[in-house]
Parts: structure tokens; C-alpha cells; sequence
């Protein structure tokens, strides 16, 4: 859903909406999925930020997240084994995802963005497992955590890499790429 001209309507889906939800279930442990966008650009070399970090969001997306998260830690913040804060960092799979979205610009031929130079990914059947244990980490006040991979990928070395690795049959022999051979 496209949320240009449309930022109070998304503001309401993830902070109003989710506060209707705590409130309803509020005797429950809640995982409330967030993004490592809230925290501040740190240097490469810092290796990305500890839970410990103040949140300082850039832009509408970012700051829409971290208000679920207080809307939350203000509702369920006194209620013992309650919340944790999921903060998810560039979730790929084969069908979606950072890495998948600069394939396709190489493919395409297309320029790519190298304002934001490198990026934290986890594939999404990772993140899925790490969200379900979550669940037997909830606290009062709101435990934070971080998820994302082991490892920082710059945005300048995976499509270099990514061409000298993709190999384009000559030839295929499915019946349904007939025209194609």
C-alpha cells in the first residue's frame, strides 16, 4: 500500500491501532515488531548499535515506530512479563528484500542508490524463529531487541560480486520457454 499523501491514516494503523490492541490484551506477552531505523547512522566500523542506544528516528517511517513502541511501553510498561520490543534490521527472503531489490537494479540495469553504503540483513525464516522465542523474554519495562545477521553488507560490494556469480543459461529446455531457446 502506497503511504505517500497518507501519513496520518499510516500513523493510526501503527500507533492507534496497536495502543487499541495492548489495551485489549493487555494481560498478555506481546513481541511489538519495530525497526532498527530508529536508532541514529553510526560509523561502519561501530559494527551497528547496542539496545542501550537512545532512539533518534530519521523520517516519517521511523518515527511512526518508534511511537508504537512508547504507545506500548506507556500501556503495558508496570504489567510484569509483558512486552518486548522486536527491532528488525532489512529482513530478506528469495521473493522481497534489500538484497533482492539490487539484484534486480543490476539486472535491470539500473543505477543504484549508494547513499545508505552498507546494510545489516537476516534472512526471514531467521528473524521468524527469533521472533517466536521473543516471546519467553517479555519484561516489565520493555526488554529491547535488535535483530538483524552476523554481518554488514556493503551496498557497493554486493552487486560487483553478484555479476561475476550470475550465470545466465544459453539455453533452456522447459517447454514453456520454447520461444526463449
Amino acid at each position: 500500500m502506497e503511504t505517500t499523501g497518507q501519513e496520518s491514516f499510516t500513523w493510526a494503523m501503527n500507533t492507534y491501532l496497536p495502543g487499541r490492541v495492548a489495551e485489549k490484551y493487555r494481560n498478555s506477552r506481546i513481541v511489538v515488531f519495530s525497526t532498527g531505523n530508529v536508532y541514529p547512522l553510526t560509523p561502519v566500523a561501530m559494527g551497528g548499535v547496542s539496545e542501550e542506544e537512545s532512539v533518534a528516528p530519521l523520517g516519517e517511517y521511523a518515527s511512526i515506530l518508534s511511537g508504537a513502541g512508547t504507545h506500548f511501553s506507556i500501556l503495558l510498561g508496570k504489567i510484569p512479563d509483558s512486552l518486548l520490543i522486536y527491532r528488525l534490521n532489512y529482513a530478506n527472503d528469495v521473493s522481497y528484500g534489500v538484497l533482492l531489490e539490487i539484484a534486480k537494479s543490476v539486472k535491470e540495469g539500473k543505477t543504484i542508490d549508494l547513499n545508505m553504503g552498507h546494510v545489516n540483513v537476516i534472512w526471514q525464516g531467521d528473524a521468524n524463529e527469533i521472533a517466536l522465542r521473543a516471546w519467553q523474554h517479555c519484561q516489565a519495562p520493555a526488554k529491547v531487541l535488535n535483530v538483524t545477521g552476523p554481518e554488514t553488507v556493503s551496498v557497493r560490494w554486493w552487486p560487483n560480486n553478484l555479476v561475476k556469480y550470475w550465470v545466465r543459461p544459453r539455453h533452456s529446455f522447459m517447454k514453456n520457454n520454447r520461444r526463449r531457446c
